[in-house]
């Protein structure tokens, strides 16, 4: 094996270990000290639910929100904790106005993130799309865990 050809199944090695991905067509990789063939590489599991952490995510987001205010016809306000907000120009902000189909994320995290958008504005309450990605191999398991849900918050003054 010629220089190139190493250093070429290094870098994809590297990839996929930062990754966690195998997205290329090479032929073989290097691992756990033994030349491997791609088909053989096995990803992390994804595991994907629907709705399961919806009664915790909305306990959670309420007790974390100071204020929820309908603004106009089409927009309302947040006000959060540090938990939740969006990126400015300045960095980030928990204090923000959307509108359907705006979106916020939770406090940034090593293992863990949730992305929110809002999908209804009503005359009492908003509702919020979340996905919630977990990833467990950092606690020695191959696994990504995907929940994904809607819930509803009342406004809040």
């Amino acid at each position: 094996m010629n220089i190139h050809q190493t250093i070429k199944k290094l870098s994809l090695l590297i990839f996929i270990n930062i990754s966690g991905i195998a997205t290329a067509e090479e032929e073989l990789i290097e691992a756990e000290g033994r030349i491997i063939d791609i088909t053989e590489y096995k990803g992390p599991e994804i595991e994907k639910t629907e709705n399961k952490s919806k009664e915790a995510r909305t306990e959670y987001f309420k007790t974390s929100l100071k204020k929820l205010i309908r603004f106009n016809e089409d927009k309302v306000i947040f006000s959060t904790d540090r938990h939740y907000g969006v990126k400015t120009d300045n960095g980030r902000t928990n204090d923000f106005i959307l509108g359907v189909n705006g979106k916020f994320k939770s406090a940034p995290d090593n293992h863990s993130h949730t992305d929110y958008q809002l999908v209804h504005i009503g005359d009492k309450s908003v509702t919020i799309h979340y996905k919630s990605e977990f990833d467990h191999r950092s606690f020695g398991k191959n696994k990504i865990s995907i929940d994904e849900g809607t819930f509803e918050v009342d406004y809040k003054e």
